[in-house]
């Protein structure tokens, strides 16, 4: 009784040139492809990258309750800046804040403040404006030292590292009230 073995890499190799000689893509001068130490490298770089893939979606497919991927969705606060809903914005911000979500309710005030003063054709709002640009459409209104406040707050914490405290908070609130006050 013969016992069978799977082939050495060698021998599936000797098997792949002599196939692609038969078929004619060979021909005795041409050195098979796979002898090649880049074309190698080539298929393995090429497999692990496949696999590292596969692993990824496998266990990201594992780790959802409900084993579906899930599609990231829009922010509320997309939706509201969308809208210009302002108000809205506010009201999250306040909700975060009373859950003592500083940084993000510092953010979320701050974009409110940013729809707020485009419905007011202060400033024209668009995420791909820095914070000095509107800084110098509201340096001619009377409220742009509590528009100053407010962005140093938000950059404080969103571009510094500062964590965001409830006082933080409360003077994003403040002055976002006296700005709408000086508007209204």
């Amino acid at each position: 009784m013969e016992v069978w073995c799977s082939p050495t890499p060698e021998e599936i190799e000797k098997d792949l040139e002599e196939i692609l000689r038969e078929l004619g893509y060979l021909t005795s001068e041409d050195p098979p492809f796979f002898s090649f130490p880049v074309a190698r490298a080539l298929l393995i770089i090429v497999a692990l990258v496949l696999s590292l893939l596969l692993i990824y979606f496998v266990t990201t497919w594992i780790s959802r309750p409900s084993g579906k991927i899930i599609l990231p969705r829009k922010k509320k606060e997309d939706i509201l800046v969308k809208k210009k809903d302002y108000y809205g914005l506010y009201k999250r911000a306040v909700t975060l804040g009373s859950k003592k979500e500083y940084a993000e309710a510092v953010r979320i005030l701050y974009m409110a403040l940013l729809v707020f003063l485009d419905s007011r054709d202060v400033i024209s709002y668009h995420p791909s404006l820095t914070n000095y640009e509107y800084r110098q459409k509201v340096r001619p209104h009377t409220f742009s030292d509590l528009f100053e406040r407010i962005t140093h707050i938000f950059d404080t914490v969103f571009y510094g590292g500062t964590p965001a405290t409830g006082n933080d908070f409360s003077q994003c609130v403040e002055a976002f009230t006296h700005i709408q006050e000086a508007l209204s």
